[in-house]
C-alpha cells in the first residue's frame, strides 16, 4: 500500500472515530442508550480500535449492568489487549446476566461459560 493510500485510510479512520464520538455525545443514559454505547463499542472493536471500544463499553455496562452482550463484547476487548483475567471476569458476568435474564439460551450460556473458564492466547495483530 502506497503512502498516499495509507494516509487516506488513516484519515478515513479518524473521520469515522470523530463520527462515533459525536454520536456518543448524543446518547442518553437509558437502556436504549446503553445499547447504542454497546453498538459503538462493538463497531470500534471490529474496526481494530480496542482502546476506543473499551471507552464505549464501559459506559454501556455502567448504564445497564444487566446487559450480557455488553459484558461479552467488553470481555473480547480485554482479550484483544491481552488482559485475560479481566476478560474472563467479563465473560462470567455475561453468563450470569444471561442466565438471570429469564430467557436463557443454553447454547449461548455454555459458550460464554467456557470462555470464562478457559484462558485464551491473545491474537497476534
Amino acid at each position: 500500500m502506497g503512502k498516499r493510500a495509507m494516509e487516506e485510510t488513516e484519515m478515513s479512520r479518524t473521520q469515522e472515530k470523530s463520527r462515533r464520538m459525536e454520536a456518543a455525545g448524543k446518547v442518553r443514559a437509558t437502556a436504549g442508550g446503553a445499547i447504542a454505547w454497546r453498538d459503538m463499542g462493538r463497531d470500534a472493536l471490529f474496526s481494530g480500535d480496542p482502546a476506543e471500544a473499551l471507552w464505549f463499553l464501559r459506559h454501556a455496562v455502567e448504564i445497564d449492568p444487566d446487559d450480557p452482550l455488553s459484558w461479552q463484547v467488553l470481555g473480547r476487548c480485554f482479550e484483544q489487549i491481552g488482559e485475560q483475567e479481566r476478560a474472563r471476569k467479563c465473560y462470567r458476568l455475561a453468563t450470569r446476566r444471561h442466565l438471570l435474564s429469564g430467557t436463557p439460551d443454553e447454547q449461548r450460556s455454555s459458550g460464554m461459560l467456557s470462555l470464562a473458564r478457559k484462558p485464551r492466547e491473545p491474537k497476534d495483530v
